[in-house]
């Protein structure tokens, strides 16, 4: 029988195969650690994963939120466009300077704003029109900043010139009887104004009121006769600088315009109110020669203006003068203007209780 060398003996073999035995028991075992960890893995991976759904859908919901804010912000800009802008005008409101420990006032302009501290920020205001936006409906805003005009408007007044009832004076002059001597001219022609109650129409009475007492009418006129109004306007009443126009001097003052169409329904257009015309109305009033309060009331200009159920501001009746308006209801016009424009001489407050 033929002799066979082995390079390994039995025992070297079998020292071998139990450390191979061994060496698969550490594989599965670290198999079976590692199919734990996996599974381990694989739930913070699906946790994780539920986190990031959830993430994602909250930043969609806000991105929906803030698109949604937009249009509706973007809508409510213009509806306060619509409105003449309650805003810009609140700006403008902010813009006249003035000191009163007191808060906020209306001073020497159309609206002079006073504080411990000065003049707020423009921004100051603006941002707090933002957060009040959030919390109330358009229309509560626009109520509220109405109201707020109103208060300061009648504050500023009963301040100034007491609660009235005020009058005020209009001294005329007809352009025939400028050059005549003295003892050859007319008794000069006038008509006096009584203005609206401080409880109807505090924020349109306040607004004449600073005008005829920095005397901006003064040099004005009366160019326009119609059927049913007689009006005046910032236009000049010089006869060799017909196109001369007064607005400058309103706006400078900031006492050109209305913050709001303001209007009563106790305070209608009846014959021989007075108004101001105009959107937004306060470089130009009339008097009415009939009653027109259908026409001029709410609604009634809904066919020259977008803003339905506004209403020309009704803020005086004439009182003494009527001799003038009969006179001035009878001169001579191309068309709707007068041959020779009426001169507005004077304006004086004649009564401020």
């Amino acid at each position: 029988m033929p002799m066979f060398y082995y390079k390994f003996s039995y025992d070297e073999v079998n020292t071998q195969l139990q450390g191979s035995f061994a060496e698969k028991s550490n594989l599965n075992r670290r198999l079976d650690e590692l199919s734990h960890e996996n599974d381990n893995h694989g739930e913070e991976y699906r946790r994780l994963k539920e986190q990031l759904d959830r993430a994602n859908h909250e930043l969609m919901s806000i991105k929906q939120a803030k698109g949604d804010v937009e249009t509706e912000r973007n809508a409510l800009s213009q509806k306060l466009a619509n409105k003449y802008d309650l805003v810009e005008c609140t700006e403008q409101l902010m813009k006249k300077s003035g000191v009163s420990e007191d808060g906020l006032g209306v001073g020497e302009g159309l609206m002079i704003v006073k504080n411990d501290r000065g003049l707020m920020e423009v921004e100051d205001m603006e941002s707090r029109i933002d957060r009040e936006l959030k919390s109330i409906d358009m229309g509560d805003k626009i109520t509220a900043l109405k109201e707020y005009i109103q208060n300061e408007s009648r504050r500023e007044v009963l301040a100034r010139w007491g609660p009235g009832p005020h009058q005020i004076r209009i001294d005329l002059e007809f352009p025939e009887d400028n050059g005549l001597a003295q003892h050859l001219k007319p008794p000069p022609p006038y008509l006096t104004i009584e203005l609206a109650p401080l409880t109807m129409m505090p924020h349109s009475t306040h607004l004449f009121l600073e005008q005829v007492s920095q005397k901006l009418w003064e040099g004005c006129s009366f160019p326009f006769k119609t059927d049913h109004v007689i009006q005046a306007t910032t236009l000049s009443g010089d006869k060799n600088n017909p196109i001369k126009d007064n607005i400058a001097s309103f706006e400078n003052a900031r006492l050109d315009k209305l913050a709001f169409q303001e209007y009563h329904h106790l305070y209608p257009h009846d014959q021989y109110t007075v108004g101001f015309s105009g959107r937004p109305g306060g470089k130009h009033f009339y008097v009415n020669m009939i009653n027109n309060t259908l026409a001029h009331g709410p609604g009634g200009q809904n066919q020259q203006h977008a803003v339905e159920k506004e209403a020309d501001p009704c803020f005086a009746k004439v009182v003494d003068g009527f001799r003038t308006l009969d006179i001035m209801s009878m001169r001579r016009t191309n068309g709707i203007e007068y041959e020779d424009r009426i001169i507005i001489k004077r304006t004086t407050i004649i009564s401020a209780n």
